[in-house]
C-alpha cells in the first residue's frame, strides 16, 4: 500500500506560456525548487469532466535540471479542481526516471500566471 510520506520540499513557479488544444490548456510552467533545482514542465488540463466547470484531470511531462548538474525527467497524471476565482488546486503523482514518485499539491493562479506546491515522497 502506498502512503504519502515526509514532505521533500517546496516550490514555486510562473507559467510562461497557455496554449488551447484539442486535448486541453497546454501549459508550460518553470519551477524554482530551491535545493532541488529548477523544473521545466508543460501540463495539459483536459476539459472539467462535469457541467459545473470545476474538477478535470491533467498529465504532465517534466525534466528537473539538480545542482549537481544532473537531469531527471518526470511523468505525471492527476486531478485539477477550481478553488476560487481562477485559482486552481492540482494533486499530481509524478513517476521520475529513476524509479522515484512524488505526490504534489499546487496552487496554479492563473491571473498572475504563479503557481505553488509543495512535494512529498510516496511509498
Amino acid at each position: 500500500m502506498s502512503v504519502i510520506g515526509e514532505k521533500l520540499g517546496e516550490m514555486s513557479g510562473r507559467i510562461t506560456t497557455i496554449t488551447v488544444t484539442e486535448a486541453g490548456a497546454a501549459a508550460n510552467c518553470e519551477w524554482d525548487s530551491g535545493e532541488l533545482g529548477t523544473i521545466l514542465e508543460t501540463a495539459t488540463f483536459c476539459p472539467s469532466v462535469d457541467a459545473t466547470g470545476a474538477p478535470g484531470t491533467v498529465s504532465s511531462r517534466s525534466q528537473a535540471f539538480l545542482p549537481d548538474g544532473t537531469t531527471l525527467t518526470y511523468a505525471s497524471g492527476g486531478t485539477w479542481r477550481s478553488v476560487g476565482p481562477q485559482r486552481w488546486e492540482v494533486k499530481l503523482i509524478n513517476l521520475a526516471s529513476t524509479g522515484d514518485r512524488v505526490f504534489t499539491v499546487e496552487t496554479w493562479h492563473l491571473k498572475t500566471h504563479t503557481t505553488e506546491a509543495v512535494l512529498y515522497a510516496l511509498d
